[in-house]
């Protein structure tokens, strides 16, 4: 089983404006560092140092002026805490630059010129949408007020009569009579010929032919009425060419059987002798 012990910082001896190299091992990383003013009873971070991953040295610029006395602290994962020495913070000796700005190098200074670059683009963000909204909104105001001024001035519809008349309770058969709504605006006249509905007018007659049913179209009638009548004529007609020729036939015959007769009267004995035998046996 292996030991875990405390962590503990190395800070080497400091001299503004320059690079030092801090040491952080053992203990649970990842780590949290940072510098105090040494001796500070609430030990308040002076920079804000990016947390450790891993064990080892990490490089720090030295951005206090000669004669800052600071401390480092260093607290692992699992909330166990070390110390450094105390360091005081030196001139450079060869330039004897004793002052320097508080730029800060390395991962801490990019996440927080980071996180000022997002928040002022989040802030701008939020400041055009507001300014976007209001103009939107007093866009939306001119035009209602555009509006109102304008249905203001137009002039005065004029009803018809017969909206009128449909829309008045007072009459028996407006259109509040229907609803079931106003029942306490209905007038119920009963005698009042508005309401009443209109007279039927019987249609006229249809003319028909005396004496003849037939479920037949007229036309269609009248050509089976003049078929009729065309064919008793015909019939009448044959009727009298028999007739006629019946009578001619008896006339035709009663000539042929008269001369005959007078020829026979008429011929004389030697004749009649020599026409026949018969009659000559008779003579003698």
């Amino acid at each position: 089983m292996s030991r875990v012990y405390e962590p503990f910082i190395i800070v080497p001896p400091l001299t503004t404006c320059t690079t030092a190299y801090i040491v952080v091992g053992d203990g649970t990383p990842p780590y949290k560092v940072y510098p105090i003013a040494s001796g500070s009873g609430n030990a308040t971070s002076l920079e804000n140092i990016p947390a450790l991953t891993n064990a080892g040295a990490f490089p720090w610029r030295v951005d206090f002026n000669q004669g800052a006395n600071l401390t480092w602290v260093v607290l692992d994962n699992t909330n166990r805490i070390s110390y450094s020495d105390f360091r005081v913070v030196r001139a450079q000796p060869a330039t004897g630059i004793t002052t320097c700005s508080k730029t800060v190098f390395g991962s801490g200074s990019k996440n927080s010129s980071r996180d000022a670059i997002i928040g002022g683009a989040v802030g701008g963000g939020v400041l055009l949408a507001a300014i976007l909204v209001a103009y939107l909104v007093f866009r939306r105001y001119k035009k209602q007020r555009r509006l109102e001024e304008e249905f203001a001035n137009l002039p005065p519809a004029r009803e018809s009569a017969d909206s009128v008349e449909m829309s008045s309770p007072s009459r028996s058969g407006g259109v509040v009579r229907h609803g079931t709504f106003n029942l306490h605006h209905v007038q119920l006249n009963e005698g009042n010929t508005f309401d009443a509905p209109p007279r039927y007018v019987p249609p006229a007659p249809k003319r028909r032919f005396m004496g003849m049913r037939s479920s037949r179209p007229t036309s269609r009638r009248s050509s089976v009425v003049e078929s009729e009548a065309e064919a008793e004529a015909e019939a009448e007609a044959e009727a009298e060419a028999e007739a006629e020729a019946e009578a001619a036939a008896t006339t035709t015959t009663t000539t042929l059987d008269t001369p005959a007769e007078s020829t026979v009267a008429t011929s004389t004995p030697g004749s009649a002798r020599q026409g026949s035998p018969l009659i000559a046996d008779t003579t003698r």
